[in-house]
């Protein structure tokens, strides 16, 4: 795993939080309880809501991270909703050549829960909690998984999953 500050730029955290408020209330979401393999929603009761960024946003965050990332022929950009009680059981992205998280949360608290937690390459755990404009990247293939969000949380957690193809 890498981890790299402060990606996005100011203009493409306004198009990114735009597009999210915009659409929050909208029925434009999909649900991992309908488009994830069932074994990783197995350990988490809560719904993580998805859906495909706009071409625009997508091209700005694209734009924003294309240093950072392995080259790809494709890739994709969504948004998640992790609602309380989400996360995601251990899995390993190996079907794609890279998978991102960027965390858009401002404030989020280590009692909140949604930590991202894997195994590195020498069989050792490691942990990093959420914090804003921030970009986890596995690039090697790594098995981790995401805590599920607290339903004691204030807030819920949004991120931009990213999916290099």
């Amino acid at each position: 795993m890498k981890l790299f500050k402060n990606v996005l730029k100011e203009e493409t955290l306004t198009i990114v939080n735009n597009e999210l408020n915009n659409n929050i209330t909208k029925d434009v979401w999909g649900s991992n309880r309908r488009h994830w393999a069932s074994f990783l929603t197995s350990n988490n009761l809560g719904t993580v809501s998805t859906r495909f960024v706009s071409d625009d946003c997508a091209a700005k965050v694209i734009e924003d991270i294309k240093p950072l990332v392995p080259e790809a022929k494709d890739i994709g950009v969504m948004m998640y909703i992790w609602d309380f009680g989400s996360g995601i059981s251990l899995h390993d992205d190996s079907q794609y050549i890279f998978g991102g998280t960027i965390y858009l949360n401002a404030n989020w608290q280590p009692d909140y829960g949604g930590w991202f937690i894997w195994k590195d390459e020498k069989e050792k755990w490691n942990a990093e909690l959420p914090e804003f404009n921030n970009l986890i990247l596995n690039d090697k293939g790594e098995s981790h998984t995401v805590t599920p969000i607290s339903h004691s949380s204030p807030e819920v957690r949004f991120t931009l999953q990213i999916f290099g193809e």
